[in-house]
């Protein structure tokens, strides 16, 4: 199953517990993102499906909604990147916590 469309929580190791609306799964050769069809992202994906970021691997056009790994446009195709860009995205999920400065990714290959 590529998705779960509920909320899902998860508990930091401070005790402190995180909220999703929903949590997206993607792994293979290709995007698998038929399950943003006709949902408020399936606009936000390229041609071949892969879910569109900026440097800090946030969805377009979203302050709060990260993709990284085989889903991305960033570093596509190339799934040990994925380790590196859910680092990335920690600390920007952080930073919207503290209310710190983002960071952006490093590596992009396809803007």
């Amino acid at each position: 199953m590529p998705a779960t469309l509920a909320p899902i929580a998860i508990a930091t190791a401070d005790g402190r517990e995180l909220v999703a609306d929903i949590w997206f799964r993607a792994f293979g050769v290709r995007a698998h993102s038929e399950y943003l069809d006709g949902g408020s992202l399936e606009d936000r994906r390229d041609e071949r499906g892969y879910v569109r970021v900026d440097e800090h691997l946030r969805v377009a056009g979203e302050t709060q909604t990260f993709a990284i790994g085989d889903l991305a446009d960033a570093d596509r195709d190339m799934a040990g990147i994925a380790n590196r860009q859910a680092a990335v995205v920690a600390d920007n999920i952080r930073a919207l916590i503290t209310g710190t400065a983002s960071s952006p990714a490093t590596s992009r290959s396809h803007p």
